[in-house]
This record gives structure tokens, C-alpha cells and sequence, in this order.
């Protein structure tokens, strides 16, 4: 009757020590927050907030970690839950975490729905973080197209053109496997690099829905929109924007989606540092227009 899903974690995920001191608090009967669950229908409930804290319990109940970092009972470490002394198990066994529940009347449409927990999710979550944008979209529209766009900021000319550290052999998303590097990305953190592959379809779609929506509602009601893509579409998607990144990469080199401009001090031109999403979104709609004409096009670039 619980609705969870690996993608309502945020991409700076708990650490095993993090956890480690969750488990600790209930050991000590330190209080725990409360869970937010969204009733979606009459007794089904979807976590909004708390993954975290339930994933740690759960996964330590299942004997996945030992304990590690414990500062209060450091002779704990490195047991895992069926390792522990047996009054430290019933201990954590008759521990609880109190729950607030929005009701399914509390919304009286999908859209008043979305926009309620597009709030909780930004204004009540335990890190005390604003949620990303691109965070409530990947938690709230769960799909084929959403795991594409996500593999796909994972390729290495994406990484490239963006400065994010390129994928490892032992990189594992969906258990939290990444590299120190990667996670102090900040384009990687707070998922922008998901929100810029999003932000090419969307903008190439150039579907109108009026003049007064703004980008973020854009991207919002475009991927909403993606959510029942058959999977064979999804795919040629992915290979459109593999292929036409690559072309502007072979194009435009360590130059690409930079600026080029005067400099203002003298009549010196140069190019930008980073790639500016303007240029990006103008390039990338372009090029994916005229891909069948990619060799032509670099062999004149090259050889003119």
C-alpha cells in the first residue's frame, strides 16, 4: 500500500555513515521526524518525503550495511543488524516513526495535486534543501523518457561539453556508487545536466500551450506529457540526442555552445568559457534538423 521509488531519492543520497546514525538515534530513542505520504487513492499511500529515512531502516533490517561512524556506541560498529546484541534489536524493533498523511480530498484536481506536493516536496524535506526542479519532475514523473534523459546526461561527450566527471566502470546510480568527485558536482547534484537534455525536446517539440507559461511549467507539463512515450520512441529519441550532441562536439570542440564575442577593451574577439544554455538550446534544435547532413556539413567546417 506504500508507493516507493528509487527516483524520489535525491542524487546527494545518505551515506552508509548517515545511516549508521539514523540507526544509532532509534538505539537511543533520539525522536525522529515525521514521514509525509500523499494518499494518491483511498489507502495507498506515496512517500514524499522520508525516503531516506525508511530506505536506511529497511535496508538495515535486511542486513545490507554494517554499522559505521557511530559516535555514541562506537562497540556497535561494524554489526549489521542481525549481529546485534539481542535487547539492542528489540530495542530498534519497538521504535516507531510517526507519519503525516495529506488525505486524497485535501486536492480536488490532478493539478491541484501536483502543485500541493510540488510543496511539500520543496518546503518540507528532511536535508532542509530546496528541492531542484528537475528533482520533483524525476520524482513525480516516473517513465521510460525520464530514465533516457538521465542515462543520456551520463554519456561521455554530455560530461565533456559540461565539465562533469565521466561515468566509472563501478558507477551505480540507483545504489548510490559514485565517484567524491562526481557527487560534489554541482550540475550533477542538483540534476541540471537531467534538466538540460529535458530542456532540447522540450524546446524542439515546440508544442504551444500560451503565451504566459513559463519555462519551468514548460518543462513540467512537457515531461508530463512524455510519461506514456512507447519505448521504441523513447530510444529513437535517445539516439536523436546522441547524435546530434556529437555533431556539435565534432562542430564546435571545446568551444561548444560557448559564446564568441568582442572583447570590451579592444577589438579582440573570444570565446566563453562555458557553455551558455542559450546557445545550447538554438545549436542543438538546429543541428537535430539537418542531421542527415552531419559529414557534409563537418567535412565543409573543416576543409573550407
Amino acid at each position: 500500500d506504500y508507493i516507493i521509488h528509487p527516483e524520489y531519492q535525491r542524487r546527494h543520497r545518505w551515506n552508509r555513515e548517515k545511516q549508521s546514525l539514523l540507526i544509532e538515534s532509534l538505539i537511543m530513542n533520539v525522536p525522529i521526524p515525521p514521514i509525509f505520504l500523499y494518499e494518491v487513492e483511498f489507502s495507498c499511500y506515496e512517500v514524499m518525503d522520508g525516503l531516506q529515512r525508511l530506505t536506511a531502516i529497511k535496508e538495515f533490517y535486511c542486513n545490507e550495511y554494517p554499522l559505521e561512524g557511530l559516535e555514541e556506541w562506537p562497540e556497535l560498529n561494524g554489526m549489521r543488524y542481525s549481529e546485534l546484541p539481542t535487547q539492542i534489536r528489540k530495542g530498534i524493533d519497538r521504535r516507531y516513526i510517526s507519519s503525516i498523511i495529506l488525505l486524497k480530498e485535501t486536492a480536488k484536481s490532478k493539478e491541484e495535486a501536483t502543485s500541493l506536493k510540488q510543496m511539500v516536496f520543496s518546503r518540507i524535506n528532511s536535508g532542509g534543501a530546496k528541492l531542484e526542479d528537475q528533482e520533483f519532475r524525476n520524482a513525480q514523473y516516473k517513465s521510460e523518457f525520464n530514465e533516457m534523459i538521465m542515462r543520456v546526461a551520463r554519456t561521455d561527450v554530455f560530461c565533456q561539453i559540461f565539465d562533469i566527471p565521466f561515468k566509472t566502470d563501478e558507477e551505480d546510480l540507483n545504489k548510490n556508487i559514485i565517484s567524491s568527485e562526481l557527487r560534489e558536482n554541482k550540475m550533477f547534484r542538483t540534476m541540471k545536466d537531467v534538466e538540460t537534455v529535458l530542456r532540447f525536446f522540450a524546446i524542439r517539440s515546440n508544442i504551444l500551450w500560451g503565451n504566459n507559461l513559463s519555462l519551468k511549467k514548460y518543462l513540467d507539463r512537457f515531461e508530463e506529457l512524455m510519461g506514456n512515450t512507447p519505448k521504441e520512441i523513447v530510444n529513437e529519441y535517445e539516439e536523436l540526442y546522441k547524435e546530434t550532441i556529437s555533431f556539435a562536439y565534432d562542430l564546435y570542440k571545446e568551444n561548444t555552445f560557448c559564446i564568441y564575442k568582442k572583447n570590451k577593451n579592444s577589438e579582440d574577439y573570444f570565446w566563453s568559457k562555458r557553455p551558455v544554455l542559450f546557445v545550447y538550446d538554438c545549436v542543438m534544435t538546429s543541428l537535430s534538423k539537418i542531421i542527415n547532413k552531419k559529414n557534409i556539413i563537418i567535412d565543409d567546417a573543416y576543409n573550407s
